[in-house]
């Protein structure tokens, strides 16, 4: 069975934890499901500054348990008008790795948000040369934090898909990566986690990502009906089962390429988290 994970709610947890008997009883009661690994988003807007100690103490507790990883976007509530602001977006990213290294996480995961309309030539050049001031600042300091980028789309199911980060995206943002890495002489440690559901809505196909699977550090699991799972939700996280996701390919896919990557259960509520575990176990 591959490594398994839950994706959680941040503030849920947060609460949760007020009362800390509860909170260790649910941590220890995922675990024994042969969960290995947490992820926690949706983390409060303001928490992106110093708002981020009020995490700090309980997920550092939660990974003394299990493994954790953060996802956040660094770019969320910038206007399209102010994405190449730079220095918004780097402090947020910055602090974050920051609370991750004190939190002992694995690693964080970046989803690009509002940046996924122009994720092009000039922009993948800023945004490495960002990371790289960053990951250098915090390697020297020996706050070592790994970065994974998630494949993604905008727009309302009903209206359609109107822009998004593909593969061939991550073609152009691995390569001019990789100059990075060899003008400077280090590795930055940047990966990507695969959201299969954006790919049945994007109608992008998970062989697209076989040329990355050395990088691919985990998988997103829920499911949706693809173009056609109407409404206002753009990404609906159905439970493993109740879209048309095939799921027999997927895992197929995942053990013959992705033996090592964790597998992240991304469903609104822990009972359907539950649900879609017992459905891929059987896959």
């Amino acid at each position: 069975m591959k490594k398994t994970g839950f994706s959680m709610d941040a503030e849920f947890i947060l609460d949760l934890f007020r009362n800390k008997q509860e909170g260790f009883e649910l941590i220890n009661a995922i675990k024994k499901l042969g969960i290995s690994h947490l992820e926690f988003a949706n983390f409060k807007y303001g928490a992106y500054g110093e708002g981020l100690a009020m995490y700090t103490e309980v997920f550092k507790q939660i990974s003394e348990i299990i493994g954790v990883s953060l996802h956040f976007s660094p770019f969320a509530r910038i206007s399209g008008s102010s994405l190449r602001e730079t220095w918004k977006w780097r402090r947020r990213l910055n602090n974050f790795m920051l609370f991750a290294y004190d939190v002992n996480a694995l690693w964080v995961n970046m989803h690009m948000g509002e940046v996924d309309k122009c994720f092009d030539g000039d922009f993948i050049k800023e945004f490495c040369e960002s990371l790289f001031k960053i990951i250098c600042t915090n390697n020297e300091a020996g706050m070592q934090m790994p970065l994974t980028i998630e494949n993604s789309f905008q727009g309302c199911l009903q209206r359609g898909i109107e822009y998004g980060i593909y593969s061939d995206h991550f073609d152009d943002f691995f390569k001019c990566l990789d100059d990075f890495e060899e003008e400077k002489g280090m590795s930055m440690n940047v990966g990507l986690v695969i959201d299969v559901a954006h790919l049945n809505i994007t109608g992008e196909k998970l062989e697209s990502y076989k040329r990355f699977t050395g990088r691919i550090k985990a998988f997103h699991v829920s499911d949706n009906l693809g173009k056609h799972d109407r409404g206002e939700i753009r990404d609906p996280h159905r439970v493993v089962g109740d879209g048309n996701i095939d799921w027999g390919y997927v895992m197929n896919f995942l053990s013959q390429y992705c033996c090592d990557s964790v597998l992240i259960i991304e469903n609104k509520t822990i009972s359907d988290c539950i649900a879609s575990l017992r459905e891929i176990r059987f896959k």
